[in-house]
């Protein structure tokens, strides 16, 4: 076997994986998303069948029920979870930070004061320099904010209705304290990071 080192970004990645399957040449293995890059993927065709693997490291058991549906196609499980997020991070500008008087907030209230007082001094309060996808993963607090630990395994199980009443409040909660503090060029054109 030979290893095959694909440089550059998650972008570029995906486009060599997708382009080595057109190809008729995919790799054997490799690290993707789950979601809708696996789900192009398996409909691609392409996929093998794990389960000597999956029963020998005994997949059923490890892994809850929702996380095994989104990797299972038709039957057939087309990935291995290696990672799985429940918290992302915000980082902020010390600097910024110290010259407005401004302490790291942890809770939803002193989140929006610091947004506030950022804002009022001509600095947006969000930026992301790697697209928008990624911002969707700052959901994870708003839901852990409403329904806990137990009721992030009950959604990643299934057990917890996507269209419920504690998802909607997941969502406004994203909503009013992400979604609306982004900068309004908030990508940064890509370009390694906003103030």
């Amino acid at each position: 076997m030979k290893e095959r080192v694909i440089p550059g970004h998650t972008q570029g990645l995906r486009q060599q994986v997708q382009v080595s399957i057109t190809g008729g040449s995919p790799p054997m293995a490799y690290q993707f998303n789950s979601g809708y890059d696996l789900t192009q993927i398996a409909d691609s065709g392409r996929i093998l069948d794990i389960k000597d693997v999956w029963q020998e490291m005994r997949g059923d058991e490890i892994f809850p029920e929702g996380l095994r549906r989104i990797i299972t196609f038709d039957g057939v499980r087309a990935a291995i979870p290696i990672s799985l997020s429940i918290v992302n991070d915000v980082f902020y500008n010390k600097e910024v930070f110290d010259r407005l008087g401004l302490v790291p907030p942890t809770r939803w209230e002193e989140w929006n004061q610091v947004c506030e007082k950022l804002e009022a001094n001509n600095v947006a309060c969000l930026g992301n320099s790697s697209g928008w996808p990624w911002s969707f993963y700052n959901f994870y607090a708003p839901l852990l904010s409403v329904v806990g630990e137990e009721g992030y395994w009950q959604f990643a199980r299934g057990e917890l209705s996507f269209t419920g009443p504690e998802m909607r409040k997941a969502f406004e909660i994203f909503r009013e304290n992400y979604a609306e503090r982004y900068a309004p060029n908030w990508d940064c054109g890509g370009l390694g990071g906003c103030d």
